[in-house]
């Protein structure tokens, strides 16, 4: 355990220095100038020009999917294998309206499980990625030049991130597959999620499906591109793998184990500040799988979410009470729900709604600002300001309030009651007591 907290702390003080450094810009140069380019010909033939999407990302020769049953097998998608970790992945650019049925094969013919998309169809103005899945409004699409039919199953919509369960139909022999469709839909084009916790949360949702595994074909994962948040996303959860299964962080070495993927598609993580992500999040990850508490990404079991949904619990060690709520749908620094119910003796924070409740803490103390999900481990008692979010036909309504929280000997004089399927009632009004002024 001494060892495991030590190679932590190594981390930590490594990615502090490189920050106060400024050198993450020499590192992300390093990768580039030792990455070795192979050849790419079939990509640069003129019948293959008009399915990529950008004429500087092409799939190497010798790592690209070849598709089996059509008269030209070229679409712009690498196979990535990484035989330690035991993950296989397939990173591709978003598909062009004219590849789109080449896209249904690839996932048909290498019988993949899911799709990690980490990009929007529209993004900064310019289309990113053709619409290649049905919508709520038309539920299905077919792609006749392939021969493939595409249904809406489900779609469970969060805050950064939304979760599809699409039928995949193959119309020429009948037959039909499920398959998941991850969609993270925060994340900036050329730049990093907004946290690494909301980061992880969505790489342990997916992990959660069993997609990853090595009981279903590779994993397609793609932004624009397909080579930036696409390898930030392969590289981040191939490191966490081999931690896991080395228990011991200090082994993995994230920059060769980048290389090492940039030999199956080129330019893998496109900015010094994706790298620097990447490592914040493998280290970040690191603590959590070595038993860190205080990491405040938590994988969520299902079984536990009716347990603590139908009951209210009186919480006192703070750390219980950010597990239990960790184990419900939530996000960076934050807790979706349908309700969330707050009390403390005169003080009633009630907020319900049919959309999701934005629930977020900020704790001042002195003059630094933390976000963190109730996690008290730093302070005795102090107040918290609660910023409520309810989305509602497009509309946001943020209401500030102030409660607080006596931390004493770490523990919450709170109770904290969670609902399902209610409607807003009532917003009472904040305890007497004047609240600290925070700095915005």
């Amino acid at each position: 355990m001494e060892q495991t907290g030590a190679a932590i702390g190594k981390m930590d003080q490594e990615f502090e220095d490189r920050d106060s450094g400024g050198r993450w810009q020499k590192l992300f140069l390093e990768i580039r100038n030792q990455s070795h380019e192979c050849s790419y010909k079939v990509a640069k033939y003129p019948e293959n020009r008009n399915r990529n999407r950008y004429r500087d990302v092409n799939p190497f020769d010798h790592s690209r999917v070849k598709l089996e049953n059509t008269e030209n097998d070229y679409i712009n998608a690498s196979l990535v294998v990484m035989e330690e970790a035991q993950r296989t992945y397939i990173l591709t650019q978003g598909p062009l309206k004219n590849t789109c049925g080449h896209f249904w094969l690839m996932i048909w013919e290498q019988k993949t499980k899911a799709v990690v998309m980490l990009n929007r169809v529209i993004e900064k103005g310019s289309e990113k990625c053709a619409q290649y899945w049905p919508t709520a409004e038309e539920r299905e699409m077919a792609f006749r030049d392939t021969g493939f039919l595409v249904a809406l199953l489900s779609e469970d919509t969060k805050s950064y991130y939304t979760t599809r369960i699409l039928e995949l139909q193959n119309l020429n022999t009948g037959e039909k597959r499920q398959i998941y469709h991850f969609h993270y839909t925060t994340w900036p084009d050329f730049g990093v999620p907004e946290s690494p916790a909301s980061f992880l949360n969505f790489l342990f949702k997916v992990r959660e499906s069993g997609a990853l595994g090595v009981d279903h074909g590779p994993t397609v994962v793609h932004c624009s591109a397909g080579i930036g948040r696409s390898g930030t996303f392969s590289l981040v959860d191939t490191c966490l793998v081999l931690i896991d299964k080395r228990k011991d962080p200090s082994s993995v070495d994230i920059k060769s184990i980048l290389l090492k993927m940039r030999k199956y598609r080129m330019g893998l993580i496109q900015t010094s500040d994706q790298l620097r992500f990447s490592y914040m999040a493998v280290f970040e990850g690191a603590k959590f799988i070595m038993g860190d508490s205080s990491v405040q990404v938590i994988h969520r079991h299902p079984a536990l979410v009716p347990r603590i949904t139908m009951k209210s619990c009186w919480i006192c060690p703070f750390l219980k009470l950010s597990q239990y709520l960790l184990t419900l749908p939530s996000l960076f620094a934050a807790i979706f729900m349908l309700e969330n119910t707050v009390e403390r003796l005169d003080a009633f924070i009630e907020h319900r709604g049919k959309s999701e409740v934005f629930f977020m803490t900020m704790t001042y103390r002195w003059d630094l600002t933390y976000e963190s999900r109730l996690n008290l481990s730093f302070c005795y008692s102090f107040y918290v300001q609660i910023n409520i979010i309810h989305l509602y036909n497009a509309r946001i309504l943020a209401i500030p309030m102030m409660y607080a929280i006596q931390g004493m000997d770490r523990t919450i004089t709170n109770k904290v009651n969670i609902f399902v399927n209610s409607l807003f009632v009532k917003l009472l009004p904040r305890c007497s007591k004047p609240p600290i002024v925070a700095r915005m």
